[in-house]
């Protein structure tokens, strides 16, 4: 499914007027990969010169690689809101990476690039399993959290320079 919502209902009534929606699709995204489809409420407002939309409580979740331990699981991800202005045309002075047009050909508006961006964002930057978890050993490459090693912990650096200096200060 793609996530275009019919805006003809609104091209006839006046700036203030609103509806919502609930929306759920599978989209694939070229970025990221999703392991549930994808829920929000979209609230649209008519405005003078375009659509006021705004996302609430989108969910999702996608399957992520443990930075420790390197085990897959799968992630929530949670957009508490997001709002973006669909412009009837285009204003004069505006940057065109910033601006999302309505499609009046069509009536139609097009949320993909707004979901998209939300679901970028609220990604996890370091993805772990679990709080708790061991990570891999350093020397044998054993998971941790499934096993023990056998191997030596390594010995703290020397650190030969502050020794000598901790001597001079006694």
């Amino acid at each position: 499914m793609d996530y275009e919502l019919s805006i003809k209902t609104f091209l006839n009534k006046h700036p203030g007027y609103s509806k919502e929606f609930e929306l759920s699709g599978n989209k694939h995204f070229d970025e990221f990969e999703l392991s549930s489809e994808v829920t929000l409420r979209a609230k649209l407002l008519k405005l003078e010169e375009g659509i006021n939309v705004a996302i609430e409580n989108l969910e999702t979740t996608a399957p992520q690689p443990c930075r420790k331990c390197l085990k897959h699981f799968t992630e929530k991800i949670k957009v508490p809101c997001a709002e973006r202005i669909y412009w009837f045309h285009q204003p004069k002075e505006a940057d065109l990476d910033e601006i999302f047009l309505v499609n009046l050909k069509t009536q139609k508006i097009d949320l993909t690039e707004l979901l998209r961006q939300e679901i970028l964002l609220h990604l996890p930057t370091y993805q772990v399993c679990s709080k708790s978890c061991k990570g891999l050993c350093h020397t044998c490459g054993k998971n941790l959290n499934e096993e023990k090693c056998r191997c030596k912990p390594e010995e703290p650096p020397t650190y030969k320079p502050l020794q000598d200096l901790k001597n001079i200060l006694k």
